[in-house]
């Protein structure tokens, strides 16, 4: 973050929020404010990767199951097929598939493969829906989730969506803040923090 203010916000915050360039300095926040919203979002999406592949790669190389692969079979979405009642496929047009529903291996995959493709292709934002499809996959628990970092995203999210999705002439009246943005951002980045190492712990145990 310490770059993007260096760039973007003045050198010198005001605390009334006045400056001789007043235009330039409120467009200046809004990137700000864009752009550490990208930074969240890219940050949750490698970690929640790297220990997707941490679980996945101890799984190959030592069958070890940890909180992580738990939860990437539990909440990948995927059937949980019961056990096959032949080991062949019984038609042709079952013989792509037939793998996953007899081998741990096939499945487990598919759920690793599949939750990667979402960080990677399908996720769009840091809001509390995409906050819980991200870290209750690899094993943060729901209940262990700050409120105040749900609400502080939730807010960002409001926010950088005011600035992608609405012309300038009506944002105009906004009255966009360095300090402010500054403020919120500094508090969010606290709480970020505290997750963070919520992830190192799932990490430690993922990995072999």
């Amino acid at each position: 973050m310490s770059e993007l203010r260096r760039h973007l916000l003045p050198k010198t915050i005001e605390p009334t929020g006045s400056y001789v360039w007043q235009d330039k300095v409120e467009r200046r926040a809004e990137a700000f404010r864009m752009l550490v919203h990208a930074e969240i979002e890219a940050y949750l999406e490698d970690r929640a990767e790297e220990i997707a592949s941490s679980a996945w790669n101890a799984w190959c190389a030592e069958r070890k199951v940890s909180v992580v692969t738990v939860h990437l079979l539990g909440f990948s979405g995927r059937e949980m097929y019961g056990p096959v009642k032949t080991i062949d496929a019984p038609t042709n047009n079952k013989k792509k598939a037939w793998p996953e529903k007899k081998y741990l291996d096939d499945r487990l995959s598919r759920c690793v493969t599949g939750f990667i493709h979402f960080l990677r292709s399908e996720n769009h934002g840091i809001r509390e829906a995409n906050l819980l499809s991200i870290v209750i996959p690899i094993g943060i628990e729901v209940d262990k989730i700050d409120g105040d970092l749900i609400f502080g995203l939730e807010e960002l999210g409001q926010l950088r969506g005011r600035v992608a999705h609405t012309s300038l002439i009506a944002r105009a009246s906004d009255g966009v803040d360095p300090k402010g943005e500054l403020d919120r951002i500094r508090l969010l980045l606290g709480k970020v923090s505290v997750l963070d190492v919520q992830l190192d712990s799932l990490l430690d145990e993922a990995k072999c």
